[in-house]
């Protein structure tokens, strides 16, 4: 019997350490609005504001595990050059990025025209 409860206490220490390792430290939302013409939205949101302590921490560093730590300057110039591509992009419009590095927050937004998807055999 006791050997048992300790396989039981096992299980539930086991779990409650899942429990643990497996949070998420971010969220990615994406949302597709369609609309009966095959054109729609979409909205694309990273947030990292769970991580907000770890990544105060890294921005303050010149490289982690021997990768350079881009600035705040380089992350914004790299959503900026994302920003102008999208708006290249035949068939979409429209593109808006924003960036909060307050809150570790980052979204791109879009509208795109006549989505179809093209079926093959």
């Amino acid at each position: 019997m006791s050997q048992f409860k300790n396989m039981n206490k096992l299980a539930y220490l086991l779990l409650f350490c899942c429990l643990l390792l497996f949070q998420s430290c971010f969220e990615i939302i994406e949302q597709v609005f369609l609309k009966a013409d095959g054109s729609g939205n979409f909205q694309l949101v990273l947030n990292l504001s769970k991580s907000k302590t770890k990544l105060n921490s890294i921005a303050k560093m010149k490289t982690i595990n021997g990768h350079e730590v881009p600035s705040k300057g380089e992350i914004k110039y790299r959503l900026t050059q994302i920003e102008k591509t999208l708006s290249k992009t035949t068939g979409i419009s429209n593109a808006k990025t924003t960036l909060d590095f307050d809150n570790y927050i980052a979204t791109a937004v879009l509208i795109f025209q006549n989505y179809s998807i093209e079926c093959r055999p």
